[in-house]
């Protein structure tokens, strides 16, 4: 697509948790964080174009000049109320409080919305580490670019439409590699950013952030987490909100599947792909800019 569509498939892996993030300790799954008590994980994504903010966390520093794309964390925080600051020198540049639960993890995000010309605005996206079953991973696609509402298509195929800046779905999905786009939902064509190949490691919850301005550069970034693995069956239930559709092909033609279950499991993907969405919540903030 012609005028402003510019396509940039860049993508930044930050893989989270089994080894190492940035030379901090391991990352905790669902099991691990329950037995922590009273604290939480909680990362901070860096979804500014052309900025390279000092993030602080309730008045501490806890990274400078963060650069887009980069993800900051894990910090673990007690349960309880916290303050999230996006600082460029003197200039503010997003702000937020959110809170934590015992056990829980979150995903800041600090982003535009999709009118560019608003003020950036920090969104928590919960992050569902419940357990999945063996060979599993959790996909998880996010609009939070200054674009109009997106489809999101994998391996080809629709997998959810009208996906609005600061939203959210959720899918369980067999551990592999997965070709990403986000299409205009209104007029198609051309994709925002994509095909990218993420990959889904069974036993993870794997972001995917879709970033930036229509009118410049839109980007993505991909974040891992682990999660715990739990017998055979898959989680009976996932939270969900209240926006867009799921492409029906996908629901009711199991033979659609295919191309994201692969060969055999295509039918057993009928009962374990779940389904969700989940609204955004957002705290405007005064803009740097």
């Amino acid at each position: 697509m012609g005028g402003p569509w510019r396509q940039t498939a860049s993508i930044s892996l930050m893989t989270v948790g089994f080894a190492f993030f940035l030379g901090a300790a391991p990352a905790l799954a669902d099991d691990d964080l329950a037995a922590a008590g009273k604290a939480g994980m909680v990362y901070v994504v860096q979804g500014l174009p052309g900025q390279s903010p000092d993030v602080y966390v309730d008045g501490v520093k806890v990274t400078s000049g963060a650069a887009v794309k980069s993800v900051v964390g894990p910090l673990s925080l007690a349960a309880g109320k916290h303050a999230v600051v996006l600082r460029n020198g003197p200039a503010l540049l997003a702000q937020a409080s959110f809170a934590i639960e015992p056990g829980k993890s979150l995903d800041l995000v600090a982003h535009l919305q999709a009118d560019a010309k608003a003020d950036a605005v920090v969104t928590a996206f919960p992050n569902d580490t419940a357990g999945v079953a063996p060979g599993k991973g959790r996909l998880v696609l996010s609009n939070a670019a200054a674009v109009p509402p997106v489809d999101f298509v994998v391996d080809g195929r629709t997998l959810v439409r009208n996906v609005a800046n600061g939203e959210s779905y959720s899918a369980l999905v067999p551990g592999r590699v997965f070709a990403v786009s986000a299409v205009p939902s209104v007029t198609g064509g051309a994709a925002v950013v994509g095909p990218l190949d993420v990959p889904v490691q069974a036993g993870t919850l794997t972001r995917v952030f879709v970033i930036g301005d229509i009118s410049a550069t839109v980007a993505a970034v991909v974040q891992s987490v682990p999660v715990a693995v739990t017998g055979a069956a898959a989680p009976s239930s996932v939270q969900t909100g209240d926006g867009g559709q799921a492409a029906s092909s996908l629901l009711d033609d199991p033979a659609s599947l295919g191309a994201l279950g692969g060969g055999a499991v295509a039918v057993a993907l009928v009962a374990t792909l779940i389904f969700g969405r989940s609204s955004r919540r957002t705290v405007p903030a005064r803009s740097g800019r």
